[in-house]
């Protein structure tokens, strides 16, 4: 049926439940946390607090038996929402599933257990986008040449309709986490960085934007590149000026350079972030000018993505789009002298 070590311990568990309730003889559960703290419940206690984790951890193994036993899937929010009043919130119920799993030594996929799906994932083979399944390993992709990862929901679900109907772009597989990534998604992306292929991002260009495409990044930093929105993209009167809040974190990401990111790569990020700074300013993605790609983002990442596929990096660099010349070779003092931002400093 399923593991033994886990359904040892289950029965064990099922023994000592009925030993409490028809013997009165209590019992201890003993669990690891994700940091490796060793935690001790009595399942008799005066604390309404310890009495509430004993509860949850019984709720939690009678999940983990049902998948295993009938070969169901769930994720971590149904366990949530099968008992609200139990858990209280879902950050609750996380912590306990954890823990069960880090006391097994086993992965969450072992107990037909799966992070929440938020992420979603379109190829023009397919006829609309799909979230990313549970078990995306059995996703049949085809061939892939380039993957890219699209910040936002809404220009993710335009730029596949535009690409659907406009682009012959059959080898690329375009995925969204819908802002911040979900586990799922970044475990999808990890698992595609085995197709050793090119991944590119295209964010806001603002320091939440890095952070973002920086979570997907793995140990196969090398194919990770940042590809725009750059703040040169956005018509002027559509730069956004920066909170107290963004202005320390883009000042604690240039004094603090992340290891995680490659080093080439860093350069470039570095750059946009100084110009932001420079600036006091940052830029979404809807807001690129009507000069650049006629104002459309669908049109800009197409345009950048269409020549690396037909190798026409010639037609690339010598097109009319604006940031065909705007790259991360510019100092600060270049890129303003170049697109006569001395007038958005005096506002600032």
């Amino acid at each position: 049926m399923f593991g033994s070590p886990i359904k040892d311990y289950l029965l064990k568990i099922c023994c000592q439940i009925y030993d409490l309730i028809h013997l009165c003889k209590p019992f201890e559960f003993h669990l690891l946390t994700k940091t490796g703290h060793r935690s001790k419940l009595q399942s008799i206690s005066s604390k309404s607090s310890e009495l509430q984790k004993v509860s949850s951890i019984i709720q939690v193994l009678q999940v983990i038996y049902k998948n295993l036993s009938q070969n169901k899937i769930t994720t971590k929010r149904d366990i949530f929402y099968n008992n609200v009043k139990l858990f209280k919130s879902q950050q609750f119920s996380n912590k306990i599933i954890d823990s069960i799993a880090v006391s097994f030594s086993l992965d969450l996929a072992e107990f037909n257990i799966y992070p929440n799906q938020k992420g979603l994932v379109f190829k023009n083979s397919m006829k609309e986008p799909i979230l990313v399944p549970m078990k995306y390993e059995s996703l049949s992709l085809g061939d892939i040449e380039l993957i890219v990862i699209i910040e936002k929901d809404a220009v993710f679900k335009s730029f596949c309709h535009f690409i659907r109907k406009f682009g012959n772009l059959s080898s690329v597989l375009v995925v969204t986490g819908k802002g911040c990534p979900d586990n799922l998604t970044k475990q999808f992306v990890n698992y595609l960085t085995t197709l050793n292929v090119p991944i590119w991002g295209f964010m806001d260009s603002d320091i939440y934007g890095f952070h973002i495409f920086k979570s997907f990044i793995n140990s196969a930093k090398f194919l990770f590149k940042f590809k725009g929105f750059w703040l040169a993209n956005s018509e002027s009167n559509s730069l956004i000026t920066i909170s107290l809040r963004d202005f320390k974190l883009m000042q604690n990401f240039l004094c603090h350079p992340n290891q995680q990111v490659d080093e080439i790569e860093l350069k470039v990020w570095r750059r946009e972030i100084q110009r932001g700074l420079f600036l006091f300013k940052k830029a979404e993605m809807e807001a690129i000018e009507s000069e650049c790609a006629a104002g459309n983002p669908n049109i800009y990442i197409f345009e950048t993505i269409y020549p690396f596929l037909h190798d026409e990096e010639n037609t690339y660099n010598s097109g009319n789009s604006r940031y065909s010349s705007i790259d991360s070779s510019l100092t600060v003092a270049e890129f303003s002298s170049q697109h006569s931002l001395d007038t958005q400093l005096g506002s600032i």
